[in-house]
């Protein structure tokens, strides 16, 4: 794997652990909401990708 996509799949593994808690806040729906979304949206768009070239363009 390429640097970006490695550094990419470590965030979105760190970003899954700090949802779980996040989740757990009641006043928080709304956020938490909105990280799911882009969690989901990063796992979809990490899923086939394993260098860099693959990534989507900006």
């Amino acid at each position: 794997m390429d640097s970006i996509v490695t550094k990419m799949k470590n965030q979105l593994f760190v970003a899954r652990a700090y949802f779980s808690n996040i989740k757990k806040l009641p006043s928080q729906d709304k956020l938490t909401r909105e990280k799911k979304l882009n969690i989901q949206d990063s796992e979809r768009s990490l899923s086939e990708t394993t260098t860099d070239v693959d990534l989507p363009s900006q």
